[in-house]
């Protein structure tokens, strides 16, 4: 908390609104996000956690629209990681950015690095799951997407994930087995947060996958 953090409480709090929002998984409040983040670092220019949202934010808004998302989002990473090297979030905002450039290993660096200064930071192996199942390193993926769920067990994410990689390495019945327990997960995350569209996404794709197709409607 002491390194990622700011000295200025109306920074910490637009810092704070922006994760919340960002946790909707919707493009506007992702936008919204990204307005928070932005307006805690102009508050406080030195807050490094702030600029790697910003990195982030920009990172999941690519191809919404023409804005160019990739460069605001190193030139933001860029940032984050001057002010504070020893951030594992701005690692993985910087390691987002160099993944969707396809530049998968240079992201591995960072999100190994990452990894190194946060063993407990969710997203570092979340993410970095996902860019090695997108550069073809399933079996990598496959344990990373494992480690992020033993990292934070009530996540609903990283298990529907997990069993697309098992689709493509050992077949449906484990697939199977993966979806059930995502669609549990969601569940509970759902009774929480009744408003998370990718809770709902994702549920959606395992009933069709699960052949329980008024479900997936529903």
């Amino acid at each position: 908390m002491v390194k990622t953090s700011t000295t200025n409480v109306e920074a910490y709090e637009f810092y704070l609104r922006g994760r919340k929002l960002f946790q909707k998984w919707t493009r506007e409040n992702i936008n919204l996000a990204r307005e928070m983040f932005e307006r805690a670092v102009g508050i406080d220019p030195n807050f490094a956690a702030a600029w790697a949202g910003v990195a982030t934010a920009h990172v999941h808004l690519h191809g919404c629209d023409s804005e160019p998302h990739l460069d605001k989002a190193r030139e933001a990473s860029a940032r984050a990681l001057k002010l504070n090297p020893q951030s594992a979030e701005a690692h993985v905002a910087a390691a987002q950015g160099l993944s969707m450039e396809k530049r998968y290993a240079a992201a591995a660096a960072e999100f190994e690095r990452a990894i190194e200064l946060d063993p407990t930071l969710f997203d570092a192996h979340y993410y970095y799951a996902r860019s090695c199942f997108k550069g073809g390193d399933l079996e990598k993926s496959l344990r990373l997407f494992r480690q992020a769920q033993s990292v934070r067990p009530d996540d609903y994410q990283a298990v529907y994930l997990e069993a697309l990689v098992l689709m493509q390495l050992r077949g449906w019945n484990e697939a199977r087995e993966a979806y059930q327990r995502g669609l549990e997960s969601s569940r509970k995350h759902l009774a929480v947060n009744p408003d998370d569209a990718r809770a709902y996404v994702l549920g959606a794709g395992a009933f069709a996958r699960l052949g329980e197709t008024e479900r997936a409607k529903e």
